[in-house]
């Protein structure tokens, strides 16, 4: 599960990765990182936007 919380406004989703279907574990696992370092970094209204 993944939680998204901006502006007292929270957005629930689900990271799934199923390998050898869609992405391998370790590329969801750099993906969430990547996301979570770019909301660290950037307004969160803009980084949900990239």
């Amino acid at each position: 599960m993944v939680t998204v919380e901006y502006d007292g406004h929270y957005g629930v989703g689900e990271a799934t990765p199923l390998p050898g279907w869609t992405e391998s574990y370790e590329a969801c696992r750099e993906a969430l990182e990547r996301a979570s370092a770019v909301a660290d970094e950037l307004d969160p209204g803009i980084a949900l936007g990239r």
